[in-house]
């Protein structure tokens, strides 16, 4: 049985008074739904002297704006399942499994940790190992680099919210600030969220799409639930009768930061025939470098990768009512 060290926990009432309790705390860590944090306090790879709950402090609720839907970061992956709001619904009706996603929230899913199969093990294990950047290590056990870490984000969400547009609503000592969630990722496995000490994310902003906007996700998983994904694609398309007006890709789980696909500008105006179909997987294929930190033959990621956009493409376009 993995046993946690021993903490203190202490309930924030709004998330002015978490972050307050951040600074006055020692050795602090946020905690909404812990679907992630737990099991990471189990594996004894964090290890926090207070945890403050943020579940009752954070917003639960959907409200919308000019020009914004506003989610609360304290909505259930449940209840953003249930949302009419592609692709981030379909991204998280993927997650895990009902108890996860009735616990696990929206703003819990984006800021996930990152993972690697030499890192997310029992403190046994990595010592046997020897350690490795994140662990206590000087060295990459993926790569062999002693300079960076190439631990894998595996967010659910994280691809649909990019195709999105979605900003961050972030409070610190400092105050609040909105930032493009693009902005904050980095590749980096150890801080892949350019986040300031004591920062916590209270609302998910997505501009709202455009009325002919259609989108999807999926995800390479080697079973149907509870996986986290070994690749996802989210995408976003418009047409304007035959032509492609609008057009968006992300692919997240291959490495430490999720990216939009750069390029995609030059098919607009364009019908998405087999030609251009073809022409966008390959490009995503090119793109795409899966590392080895999870599981799943890297090769094989980077196939499905040409598979998975050109198989959400032609459903976006059945979807359409685009010849």
């Amino acid at each position: 049985m993995l046993r946690m060290r021993g903490f203190s926990v202490v309930q924030a009432d709004s998330p002015e008074h978490a972050v307050a309790l951040y600074g006055s705390s020692p050795d602090p860590v946020y905690l909404a739904g812990g679907t992630d944090l737990l099991p990471t306090l189990k594996l004894d790879l964090r290890q926090p002297r207070t945890v403050i709950a943020v579940g009752r402090a954070l917003s639960q609720d959907r409200v919308d704006q000019a020009g914004w839907i506003k989610l609360g970061a304290g909505m259930s992956l449940a209840r953003v399942a249930a949302l009419d709001l592609s692709p981030l619904a379909q991204a998280a009706s993927r997650v895990a499994a009902p108890q996860i996603r009735n616990a696990g929230t929206l703003g819990g899913n984006v800021m996930l940790d990152t993972r690697c199969r030499y890192y997310n093990q029992s403190r046994a294990w990595r010592n046997a190992l020897g350690g490795c950047l994140r662990a206590q290590g000087d060295l990459c056990c993926v790569t062999g680099s002693t300079r960076s870490c190439v631990a894998t984000q595996c967010s659910d969400s994280v691809p649909a919210l990019l195709v999105l547009g979605a900003h961050l609503r972030l409070l610190g000592p400092d105050g609040p600030r909105q930032v493009p969630l693009v902005d904050l990722l980095q590749y980096d496995g150890m801080h892949q969220v350019d986040l300031k000490p004591g920062e916590l994310l209270t609302h998910v902003l997505v501009p709202k799409p455009h009325p002919d906007a259609i989108a999807a996700a999926d995800k390479l998983t080697v079973r149907g639930a509870i996986d986290f994904p070994m690749l996802s694609v989210a995408v976003l398309a418009r047409f304007d009768g035959d032509l492609l007006a609008d057009l968006r890709i992300a692919i997240g789980a291959v490495s430490p930061k999720p990216r939009l696909l750069p390029g995609l500008n030059s098919y607009l105006g364009q019908r998405l025939d087999d030609p251009q179909l073809d022409a966008i997987a390959q490009g995503a294929w090119k793109r795409t470098r899966p590392q080895g930190s999870i599981a799943g033959d890297l090769d094989w990621r980077r196939q499905m990768t040409r598979v998975m956009v050109r198989r959400l493409l032609v459903g976006l376009k059945g979807a359409g009512g685009v010849g």
